[in-house]
C-alpha cells in the first residue's frame, strides 16, 4: 500500500493539536522513510502499490539471478540522488513554479483525458509463435490488450463509484480510496505469492552473496537515470491531478529499453522528486500550494508556514538518510526469511495484515471494495497485461470532475 495510505490511517485517530509541529514532522519523516523502504517489498514479493508496480517486472531478473540485494539498493541510490537534486535545484526553482502553475490549471481536465488515452495505448499486444494459426495468433496477441483495457475501464467506473457515491462512512472519508488501491495493486501480486510461492529449496534464486559477473550492457547509464527520472518527477510533481503512477509510467517510457539497473535509480529518483517535491513546496514562499496524495493528507490538519521550510528539509534529509542506513539490513533479514520459510507465510501474514487494516477503518464496506478491486487487479496477472491500467480508478474521476 501506498505511503499516504497508511499514513491516513494513523493520522485518523491521532491528536494532531497536541503537537502542532511534531505531528507534521513525524507525517513528513515517516513518509519519507515509506519511499526508502517500501520498495523491498515490490522487488521481492511482488507486494507494489501504484507506484512501485513498475519496479517489479525489470526487478525481476536481477532477483532471479542472485541480485535481489542490488535491485534494492539501486533504488535507494536513486532515491538519494533525487533527494541531493530535492534539496538543491527546488529551492532555485520555486519562485517560477508559482506562475507554471497558474498557467496549468485550467487546462488539467483535459490533460488527464491524455493521461487516460496513454494508458490505453500503452497496452501493446504481445508477440506470438509462428507455428499458430491465424485466430490462434490473433487470440495470443490481442488477449493482454483486451485485460488491460477491461482493467482500465473498470478500475474507472469503480473509482466513480467511490467518488461520488461511496459507501465507506463519513467518519473513515479519508481511507475513501485505500481498499481499492490495495485491492488493484498490492493484493493481487501477494495471492501469486500464495498460489506460486518460493520454496526455500528455492532460496539459491535469491542469494544475496553469489558472486557473478554483470554484464557490459547492465551498466547503470547515471546521465540518462537522472534525466529521466528528474523529468517525470517534476512534471507530476507540478500538476496536482496527477498521481504518482504516472510519474513511475512516465520514466518507464523516457528510459526505454536500456537495461533493468538503469531504470530502478531513475524510478527511485522519480519517486522522491514526486513525495519530496508536493512537501517541501507547501512551505516555500513563492511557491504554488500543491495538491499531490501526501501533501492534500498532511493540509487536512497543518497549514504550512515558510518559517518552517528549512526545519521539514532537514527532517526529510534525516529520514532518508536514516532509511537508507536501515535498507540493507531490511532487505537481507526478509531475503533470509525467505530463505528459511519461503515466501508464502510471508505473503499470508501480509494478507491478513491487510484484511485486518482495512476491516478496521473501513468496516465491511471497504472489505467488499478490496474484494471487487482484487478481481479487477488480477485481470493483468492473469492475461500478462500492465498492472498499471488499474490507476483508472483515480485517473478517470478526476478527469471527469475536472472537465468543464
Amino acid at each position: 500500500m501506498s505511503g499516504p495510505d497508511w499514513l491516513a490511517a494513523i493520522f485518523l485517530w491521532l491528536p494532531v493539536d497536541t503537537a502542532p509541529f511534531l505531528v507534521p514532522a513525524l507525517f513528513v519523516g515517516l513518509l519519507t522513510a515509506w519511499v526508502m523502504i517500501s520498495p523491498i517489498a515490490a522487488i521481492l514479493l511482488s507486494a507494489g502499490d501504484e507506484q512501485s508496480c513498475l519496479m517489479i517486472a525489470p526487478s525481476q531478473a536481477l532477483v532471479r539471478a542472485g541480485h535481489g540485494l542490488d535491485a534494492i539498493q539501486l533504488v535507494g541510490v536513486g532515491s538519494l540522488i533525487g533527494l541531493f537534486l530535492l534539496a538543491t535545484l527546488l529551492p532555485l526553482a520555486a519562485p517560477f513554479l508559482a506562475t507554471l502553475h497558474h498557467a496549468l490549471a485550467p487546462h488539467l481536465g483535459w490533460m488527464l483525458w491524455c493521461a487516460v488515452l496513454f494508458l490505453a495505448l500503452g497496452e501493446r499486444p504481445r508477440s506470438a509463435p509462428t507455428a499458430l494459426s491465424t485466430w490462434d495468433h490473433i487470440t495470443y496477441t490481442m488477449t493482454p490488450v483486451l485485460a488491460g483495457l477491461t482493467t482500465l475501464l473498470f478500475s474507472g467506473l469503480l473509482g466513480l463509484m467511490l467518488f461520488y457515491r461511496s459507501p465507506i462512512p463519513l467518519t473513515s472519508s479519508i481511507m475513501n480510496f485505500i481498499p481499492a488501491i490495495m485491492g488493484l495493486f498490492t493484493v493481487p501480486g501477494l495471492l501469486m505469492h500464495v498460489g506460486a510461492p518460493i520454496f526455500p529449496h528455492h532460496s539459491d534464486e535469491l542469494r544475496v552473496n553469489r558472486v557473478t559477473t554483470v554484464p557490459h550492457n547492465q551498466e547503470v547509464h547515471l546521465f540518462h537515470a537522472i534525466t529521466c527520472g528528474t523529468l517525470s518527477g517534476m512534471i507530476t510533481a507540478l500538476i496536482p491531478a496527477l498521481t504518482g503512477s504516472m510519474s513511475a509510467l512516465w520514466t518507464q517510457y523516457l528510459v526505454g529499453p536500456r537495461n533493468a539497473r538503469t531504470h530502478l535509480v531513475a524510478q527511485g529518483i522519480n519517486r522522491m522528486l514526486y513525495y519530496g517535491a508536493g512537501l517541501i513546496l507547501l512551505f516555500l514562499p513563492g511557491a504554488p500550494r500543491m495538491r499531490s496524495s501526501s501533501a492534500a493528507l498532511l493540509q487536512t490538519f497543518y497549514e504550512p508556514t515558510p518559517a518552517q521550510a528549512w526545519m521539514m528539509a532537514a527532517v526529510i534529509t534525516l529520514s532518508a538518510l536514516t532509511a537508507w542506513f536501515l535498507l540493507p539490513v531490511c532487505a537481507k533479514s526478509l531475503l533470509g526469511m525467505i530463505a528459511r520459510h519461503g515466501t508464502r507465510p510471508m505473503a499470508l501474514a501480509a494478507l491478513f495484515g491487510i484484511l485486518t487494516f482495512v476491516g478496521c477503518t473501513t468496516s465491511w464496506p471497504g472489505l467488499l471494495i478490496l474484494l471487487t478491486a482484487t478481481g479487477i487487479g488480477m485481470l493483468p496477472v492473469l492475461f500478462q497485461a500492465s498492472s498499471i491500467q488499474g490507476m483508472g480508478v483515480v485517473l478517470i474521476p478526476l478527469a471527469c470532475a475536472l472537465t468543464k
